[in-house]
């Protein structure tokens, strides 16, 4: 169990990935969200709730990411 898994036990869940992928800057891989522990089914359901978007396969951000002012999207 990674030391990060240990702090984070008493958020809820969603609180806990969204904690996480602020921490890696707003994006993150599958593989690191395996590494975390996070399940398939998980970030899944993460994605269908609009807590986490898929941008492709394998690769995540938070849903409401703040873009920096000088981003043009």
């Amino acid at each position: 169990m990674s030391m990060y898994h240990i702090d984070m036990e008493k958020e809820t869940p969603s609180q806990r990935i969204s904690s996480f992928i602020r921490d890696k800057g707003g994006y993150v891989k599958m593989k690191e969200l395996k590494e975390a522990s996070f399940r398939t089914g998980s970030i899944k359901k993460f994605v269908e709730a609009g807590i986490i978007d898929k941008i492709k396969p394998g690769l995540y951000r938070i849903s409401d990411l703040e873009y920096p002012a000088n981003v043009s999207l």
